[in-house]
């Protein structure tokens, strides 16, 4: 059966290829690492590091205090792409600050991404009024989806909407769904993450995929357990995959079985360098870096 890199690296469909229904059996849609942690790095060491590790794909950050700032997408996301792609690495996907159709030149700024092969994007985060019932702020969200879901088609791209906890629009999940409703997901759709969802789910996380799972289009890999602060407050505290309370076994198989083939990032929110190793050169941060990623990559590929 034809790898995962293999296809990706041979198809001469490129990126609209990773949308076809694939079989079941092994997934073939690319395996990327959200980029923030590697914002130190030059574009040909990222590209260098994803290599080295294994991974697919690149999910970039173009927002504000990311790896390109959105203002400076024209000019430097051709260079970053570029640079990746020449180690083999795709970019199918970012993280951006649009929250709807009312950021900033959207259009020249979709325009950007597609034509530099990007296909998914991460919307912001939307706030609820509280001042108006819950159905009223549902409804805006939804409206506003449709406008982005046809702004989208236009360009040939498909936003993702994360759950996150918190409360924001999708820390419940269930929210997200009824504000996707009738919306394809080739055009907006959502961001499963399996931390935010089990943080604000317990054990009712289950449900919420069986909820949300037709609008998935991109899926996130990060873990997180319970842990008193020093003033006796219970906060999460992000830790590598496998060591906090996300149950991957329970998780994974729900996943296969909804016969899911989208691309996937593993971010990694737990601090990698103490004080003093952020003033190493970018040599010494990636001998310490690479076998962090590593190991949470060695994690989720025992499920694919």
């Amino acid at each position: 059966m034809t790898s995962r890199r293999t296809f990706i690296k041979q198809s001469s469909l490129g990126l609209a290829a990773l949308t076809f229904p694939f079989s079941k059996t092994k997934s073939v849609a690319p395996l990327c690492y959200f980029t923030k942690e590697m914002q130190w790095a030059s574009y040909d060491e990222v590209g260098m590091m994803l290599n080295e590790l294994g991974f697919d794909g690149a999910d970039l950050s173009l927002r504000k205090r990311g790896s390109i700032e959105p203002e400076n997408a024209a000019k430097e996301l051709p260079k970053f792409v570029s640079a990746l792609n020449r180690h083999g690495i795709s970019v199918p996907m970012m993280a951006s600050d649009i929250g709807g159709v009312g950021y900033p030149n959207i259009e020249e700024f979709l325009k950007i991404i597609s034509d530099n092969g990007i296909k998914y994007y991460r919307m912001a985060y939307l706030k609820y009024d509280f001042k108006k019932s819950i159905e009223a702020n549902i409804e805006i969200f939804h409206a506003g989806f449709q406008k982005l879901a046809a702004l989208n088609a236009k360009y040939g791209l498909a936003a993702s909407y994360q759950n996150h906890a918190g409360t924001s629009l999708g820390a419940s999940v269930w929210d997200v769904v009824y504000s996707l409703k009738g919306i394809d997901k080739k055009q907006v759709g959502a961001q499963f993450d399996i931390r935010h969802a089990v943080v604000e789910g317990g054990e009712s996380w289950p449900v919420d995929f069986a909820a949300i799972k037709s609008h998935i289009n991109t899926i996130v890999t990060k873990d997180f357990y319970w842990a008193k602060n020093e003033a006796g407050k219970w906060k999460v505290k992000n830790v590598p995959l496998g060591e906090g309370m996300v149950d991957f076994d329970a998780y994974f198989k729900l996943y296969k079985e909804a016969g899911l083939d989208v691309p996937m990032t593993n971010h990694t929110e737990y601090p990698i360098f103490n004080e003093e190793q952020e003033h190493l050169s970018n040599k010494e941060k990636m001998k310490i870096i690479l076998p962090v990623i590593r190991k949470d990559l060695n994690v989720i590929k025992k499920y694919l």
